[in-house]
């Protein structure tokens, strides 16, 4: 009988020692609780007009898990050269679209070349055509600075997944 009691025991203790490190593995793999909130998705995209090429086509900004409180001088930024791939002189005025309306009021972009500004303010009011334009001669190129950020008074900004079209047309300079 002895020997029976000290196998129901041991068992008891196999037991306990297994739910003890059940129990620590599965605390140790937990994955551990983020902000609680996921910022918005912002990808900036250029195309380049038939008459000017760009270094950088396509994706040249890349925004991920952006928040407000971000100012426009410490907001995430990116450059690309653009040049005048014509045997004439040409103004080169842009827009910015946004893919949806959901960051229309919130997600703020600024585009500058040399001391210039182009483009400036909540992306859904930058559809027009920049009423100041880049002068490249022809083979001149310029340096094109885009920068994004979403202002302290961002609301609604969560998950959002926005692509920015930033687009190029061109006018001939009369000689």
């Amino acid at each position: 009988m002895r020997g029976h009691q000290s196998e129901r025991l041991a068992r008891w203790a196999g037991l306990a020692i297994g739910v003890v490190v059940m129990s620590a593995i599965v605390v140790a793999a937990r994955i551990p609780a983020g902000p609680g909130s996921i910022g918005a998705d912002v990808t900036v995209i250029a195309l380049p007009a038939g008459t000017v090429s760009l270094d950088h086509s396509g994706s040249v900004l890349q925004a991920n898990d952006k928040r407000p409180g971000v100012s426009a001088h410490m907001a995430r930024r990116a450059s690309f050269r653009i040049t005048n791939i014509t045997d004439h002189a040409v103004r080169v005025h842009m827009h910015a679209l946004p893919s949806m309306k959901t960051l229309d009021d919130q997600l703020h972009v600024s585009v500058r070349a040399g001391r210039h500004t182009f483009l400036r303010g909540p992306v859904g009011a930058l559809g027009g055509w920049s009423p100041r334009s880049i002068l490249l001669g022809p083979g001149g190129s310029a340096e094109v600075d885009v920068a994004v950020w979403l202002p302290v008074s961002a609301a609604g900004y969560q998950g959002a997944i926005e692509d920015v079209s930033l687009e190029f047309h061109t006018r001939r300079v009369a000689s």
